[in-house]
């Protein structure tokens, strides 16, 4: 399951959830039958965020013996789209969130649509999702879905980032490193600068990812150590983030100590 489900600070959106939260755990105690009938029963009265557990049951499925089920869930995303909607239509930025992953085809190809995939996670981003955030700046930056434009998407993957969003800072630290490319051999007093400027984000987005645990951000960081790129060579700093990186999978930072340590 992907780790893209976090609540935002939307006061509207957040006094309802916490309201009907409330109702539930005052109730689910005399109650008989699983969660999910639970979160059905209150979805079904209108709940919204019941609405969004119901779909997200329902795309993902339940193993048996899960959440009090017996007899399990199998999954259907035919069955969670309408209570996805329901909740996305409400500014459940959740809800919007896994609706815009099951348009991009995440769960079910048939079910893809970049239209409105975009259309929804784009309305979670503006409510400040960071996992939204990401998707709908990936989104603008190749045209998919929308009509593609970079400087828009940029805007997003620095929000997603600021949000905390490891894998937008390793897309800013990327961007950031294409745009050394683009300088001449010789550069004036003025381009060095703004090379070394560069640089430096470069390296700092890296840091900002391998502190979030994010593999290629330790693999990036250990090699800019080793090269000294964004500050000097340290040969230590450098095997301690590759280390960092295999620990966490990454095949990249194990052939680099191989061929260099």
């Amino acid at each position: 399951m992907h780790k893209l489900f976090r609540f935002s600070n939307n006061d509207k959106y957040r006094t309802t959830k916490d309201t009907e939260e409330t109702k539930v755990k005052n109730n689910l105690a005399d109650e008989k039958g699983s969660l999910f009938q639970r979160y059905l029963f209150y979805a079904e009265q209108g709940g919204i965020i019941y609405n969004y557990y119901v779909g997200k049951d329902y795309v993902y499925g339940i193993k048996k013996g899960e959440k009090a089920f017996p007899q399990g869930l199998q999954a259907n995303v035919s069955k969670a789209l309408p209570f996805l909607q329901y909740a996305s239509e409400r500014e459940c930025e959740d809800a919007q969130l896994l609706l815009g992953l099951v348009y991009l085809g995440w769960y079910e190809e048939s079910y893809k649509d970049e239209t409105k995939a975009a259309k929804w996670l784009g309305r979670a981003a503006r409510l400040g999702n960071m996992n939204a955030q990401f998707w709908y700046a990936d989104l603008l930056w190749n045209g998919t879905g929308i009509e593609q434009n970079q400087d828009d998407a940029y805007h997003w993957f620095l929000e997603s980032a600021y949000n905390g969003h490891s894998g937008a800072m390793m897309r800013l630290c990327h961007y950031y490193m294409d745009k050394l490319l683009e300088f001449p051999e010789e550069m004036t007093d003025e381009e060095e600068d703004e090379f070394q400027e560069y640089v430096w984000d470069s390296f700092c987005w890296a840091k900002y990812a391998a502190e979030y645990e994010n593999d290629e951000g330790m693999y990036m960081l250990g090699v800019f150590y080793y090269k000294g790129f964004g500050g000097t060579v340290d040969l230590e700093l450098s095997r301690k983030y590759l280390d960092l990186a295999v620990q966490n999978g990454n095949e990249d930072a194990q052939q680099f100590i191989d061929e260099n340590f």
